[in-house]
């Protein structure tokens, strides 16, 4: 088939996820065509092009310093969502200290500039204050 070499040894891919997922059935438009590999060593993150498996490409690095610039670091988990969403798990912050699970997006594969992110702890806590005020 196809081989990609990633450009630093200090990687350790982890957790993969595609860019859809099974929950997207019933749009014949959505493949899976991208792998989304976090990396625990580095901070990276690789979205890798998967659409010729004879011909397979690192398309996209996210680098460290843009997930510490939101303070957050050590990718764990690539989750696809039904909404065509990509969604990674954060266990640390810039320092790399465990500071509880965050949650990075990614509107599409191929944006590295349309990340964002939210904290589940934050989540929780407002859902807890929402849920309150409609008692």
């Amino acid at each position: 088939l196809s081989r990609v070499d990633f450009p630093h040894e200090s990687d350790e891919v982890h957790h993969s996820g595609w860019n859809t997922c099974s929950s997207c059935f019933g749009n014949a438009s959505l493949k899976r065509t991208h792998l989304i590999l976090p990396c625990l060593n580095s901070d990276r993150i690789y979205i890798v092009n998967v659409e010729n498996e004879r011909d397979m490409r690192l398309e996209v690095t996210i680098e460290p310093e843009l997930l510490h610039e939101y303070n957050i670091s050590f990718p764990h988990t690539a989750h696809c969502l039904a909404d065509g969403d990509i969604m990674i798990s954060m266990l640390g912050d810039a320092e790399g200290n465990n500071k509880g699970l965050s949650v990075v997006f990614l509107d599409k594969p191929r944006d590295r500039d349309s990340i964002y992110f939210v904290s589940v702890r934050f989540l929780l806590q407002n859902m807890i204050s929402i849920r309150a005020m409609d008692d």
